[in-house]
């Protein structure tokens, strides 16, 4: 009998939205990787650093994720401690220009479904949609100075 995992069956959601604000205004608006708990209405800080690599988050009472890629308009991050962590749950938030006065805020999440059986699956995938589809909708609106 073996002991290894099922080989990986990783998911990727795409939430994306037209920002009608230019990519670096936007951006000092909703990039703030600490800042994540306001556009789902909870709570958030940074637990170490400063939003540079290796920063560490919480998002609510029980989710830590840890900053593992940052560029000028966009960051990476790895679930360490949540209901997602044991899925090596990753997302990306990437703000683009689309124009000298829009942009497009891509919000990418990944996981490894593999050890789900389909009933999970579906849930998560209808669930973490929802979810982001939100994100971004809410994101929009702050960036929009609507919010």
């Amino acid at each position: 009998m073996s002991n290894l995992r099922p080989s990986p069956h990783f998911i990727a959601i795409v939430a994306s939205i037209e920002i009608l604000r230019p990519v670096d205004e936007a951006w000092s608006i909703i990039g703030s990787y600490g800042d994540a708990g306001r556009f789902i209405d909870t709570a958030s800080m940074l637990l170490s650093g400063h939003g540079e690599i290796g920063s560490v988050r919480q998002i609510g009472d029980g989710i830590v994720e840890v900053l593992i890629g940052l560029s000028r308009h966009a960051y990476t991050y790895a679930q360490i401690q949540g209901p997602m962590a044991p899925f090596t749950y990753h997302g990306c938030l990437d703000l683009r220009m689309e124009t000298a006065t829009t942009s497009r805020l891509l919000y990418t999440l990944s996981y490894d479904q593999a050890d789900m059986d389909e009933a999970r699956r579906q849930q998560e995938f209808d669930r973490i949609t929802k979810r982001f589809n939100d994100v971004v909708k809410t994101m929009k609106l702050c960036a929009e100075g609507q919010a």
